[in-house]
């Protein structure tokens, strides 16, 4: 009995073991007093702490995706291999280019940045990147980032990896698109104020995946003007079911 016992102990723990552990962690820097020649950074960083590709592949691309949407000189960002790394960078270009602006009041530097796991299961993980940048204009700018992995390899999955047929999707998608902003069919898409490469509908760059819905997400300036805001597409569990490769509804 204590055999069988200790038996099943260990199977647990080596189950256990081959699920990803994350970490959470916020890195700021110190605000100034006055609220003015400051460069805020916040970026709340998700760590996978185990030991395998598919942690090192979920760590890579949290802290590429960060760097490339920070602001940089002509100087690569490659060397930084951290996110205080990432931090100081950003506040040395804020205070050369303040410097060399020569701006008493310079307008404040902003850049926030959430990263979370959005959604995971035994065979896919989808990793969500929020963001905020501003460096002077009339607006910052915020937009998100989508990437699924699959669960076993760390590799990143297309949508012809997600779905057994892209072009039905697409299509599926385009009829909600159009009811969603009263486009009759045959209708040109961006006569309505998008605008869309040859006027043909398009899957969004970002998508995300939870138990019961697919969002297709479109940023800001993806396919309309600001003004527009972000868009979205919710495709709900009965619609979009049979099109998924990992039927993730029913984990």
């Amino acid at each position: 009995m204590k055999n069988i016992l200790w038996l099943i102990g260990l199977i647990l723990l080596v189950s256990c073991n081959k699920e990803l552990a994350f970490e959470f962690k916020e890195i700021k820097n110190n605000p100034c007093n006055d609220g003015y020649n400051c460069a805020h950074v916040q970026i709340d960083v998700v760590f996978a702490t185990n030991k395998g590709i598919v942690a090192d592949s979920i760590n890579a691309y949290f802290l590429n995706a960060t760097k490339n949407l920070m602001y940089f000189d002509d100087e690569q960002p490659d060397t930084i291999s951290t996110y205080e790394g990432l931090l100081k960078k950003f506040t040395k270009v804020y205070t050369q280019t303040k410097k060399e602006l020569e701006v008493e009041n310079f307008m404040p530097w902003e850049f926030t940045c959430q990263q979370s796991i959005y959604f995971q299961s035994d065979r896919f993980i989808n990793l969500k990147l929020e963001h905020y940048l501003f460096t002077g204009g009339a607006h910052g700018y915020g937009a998100v980032q989508s990437m699924v992995v699959d669960a076993k390899t760390g590799k990143k999955l297309g949508f012809d990896k997600l779905f057994t047929d892209v072009e039905a999707v697409k299509n599926l998608a385009e009829n909600k698109f159009r009811t969603q902003y009263e486009i009759p069919l045959g209708k040109s898409l961006n006569e309505y104020g998008f605008f869309f490469e040859k006027d043909k509908f398009c899957l969004p760059q970002n998508i995300f995946f939870s138990e019961d819905k697919v969002v297709l997400h479109y940023n800001q300036y993806e396919i309309a003007p600001y003004a527009f805001g972000p868009i979205e597409i919710i495709l709900d569990q009965k619609e979009i079911h049979k099109y998924l490769t990992v039927n993730q509804f029913q984990n």
